[in-house]
């Protein structure tokens, strides 16, 4: 692949279009894409190009299946064919600016290959530390010491392993939270909701509790998100059971991705749980209205929550719902703002205790957290900085650096394809 000879000079600050890239549509890390491209839409034309993998279904991802902004769907397949699949692909994307969004190789790759041939900023954006879901964690240069089999599928351990060395071809780098912050550099744009649809004024909290099957005088725990052993649940589990507070249920809102821990969760919950699959996103701002506490109690030493922004977090703020969460660096903004109350996994059942209980300090600290992200996490407060970061870099794009032209060379040596 030889470089682009389009001078941007030639090209107006005043864009028209936006790529946002999604490396697979069919399960969570879909969300931020759509939500960056959700943002991006109140100032762009924006497109949203994914690639569907089988190995996570067949259809997009549930929450977001029938939102307003539709994907152009890829099928997703292994090497040498995904490097036919991209060459094919690049043609029919036509942005004046695209944004990658995870360092994993499918929406890499295609984002510099769109940025070698059409002479266009490719931003990356980093919202996991995605090495930390593997067991090998170093970078991989070279790649003549994996065996061709590890390098089959383009999302697995070693492509996401070198993935992390093409961060640098990139125009700039997004990131969710100061921990990426302080790992790769980059410009911070957390988790960020509509604040026209996430806003508590919006929702009758008797009704949201009807839909859900609970009854008023119930006091609700509310987990929305991918149940994960790392996440914490076992442990509210237990510390809700312990509460001295009567009536106290948490509610699980997502189908966890292994089904033993879908059973082990059952069978410890008992009448304490509610368990309900993936809902539409449109949906989950009434869900939250139902609750009136979230509790997040992740294990710190664990590498995901290093350098995860858990989202459901900012749900909850921007609902006015008060947050505990284990004190981990990508929630310190959170915390210092005082939206979220950091606790430890022993004081809990208190820390419950003391917001299941007393109404009238859950309303106090619904304006803190209500006030963080209008301030901070909702789209009118992000897209400012999105927007300048993308009209500065259209103006003048970062040429395409010869260590990234060898990369795209090499694979369409490697796989057969130019």
């Amino acid at each position: 692949m030889s470089s682009p000879t389009s001078s941007p000079a030639t090209r107006s600050s005043s864009l028209a279009k936006v790529a946002v890239l999604a490396w697979d549509v069919g399960h969570n890390p879909f969300g931020r894409a759509y939500l960056l491209a959700e943002t991006l839409s109140r100032r762009y034309e924006v497109s949203l190009v994914g690639f569907q993998f089988p190995r996570f279904g067949d259809a997009v991802w549930r929450p977001l299946r029938d939102a307003s902004i539709k994907p152009m769907v890829i099928p997703g397949c292994d090497f040498p064919d995904f490097q036919k699949t991209l060459t094919t692909l690049v043609p029919k994307i036509d942005a004046d600016a695209i944004i990658a969004c995870k360092a994993r190789l499918p929406a890499l790759q295609l984002g510099l290959m769109l940025k070698a041939a059409r002479n266009r900023p490719l931003l990356v954006d980093v919202d996991d530390y995605e090495l930390s879901f593997f067991e090998n964690r170093a970078p991989l240069v070279n790649l003549t010491t994996v065996s061709p089999q590890s390098l089959a599928v383009p999302f697995e351990e070693s492509w996401t392993r070198h993935s992390e060395n093409l961060l640098r071809y990139a125009d700039a780098l997004i990131v969710s939270n100061p921990a990426l912050a302080a790992k790769f550099g980059g410009v911070e744009v957390p988790h960020a909701r509509d604040e026209t649809r996430f806003d508590p004024a919006r929702f009758k909290r008797t009704m949201a509790r009807r839909r859900l099957g609970l009854r008023p005088w119930h006091r609700v725990v509310l987990f929305v998100g991918t149940p994960r052993p790392h996440k914490g649940l076992r442990e509210v589990l237990a510390a809700l059971k312990a509460c001295r507070t009567r009536n106290c249920r948490l509610v699980v809102v997502g189908t966890p991705p292994d089904d033993w821990f879908a059973l082990e969760l059952q069978r410890a919950g008992g009448k304490h749980l509610r368990m309900l699959p993936d809902q539409p996103f449109d949906a989950l701002p009434e869900l939250l209205a139902a609750a009136d506490l979230v509790c997040l109690l992740q294990d710190p030493e664990n590498e995901i929550s290093k350098y995860q922004m858990p989202a459901k977090v900012v749900d909850a703020a921007a609902m006015g719902i008060p947050i505990l969460a284990s004190r981990t660096p990508p929630l310190a903004p959170l915390i210092d703002a005082g939206a979220v109350e950091p606790v430890a996994k022993d004081t809990l059942a208190d820390r419950m205790d003391h917001w299941l209980g007393r109404p009238r300090r859950r309303m106090a600290r619904a304006e803190a957290s209500r006030t963080w992200f209008l301030e901070n996490a909702s789209y009118a407060a992000v897209l400012p900085t999105l927007v300048d970061l993308i009209e500065q870099h259209v103006v003048a794009p970062r040429p395409i650096e010869p260590g990234a032209l060898e990369f795209l060379n090499g694979q369409a040596r490697r796989f057969g394809f130019g």
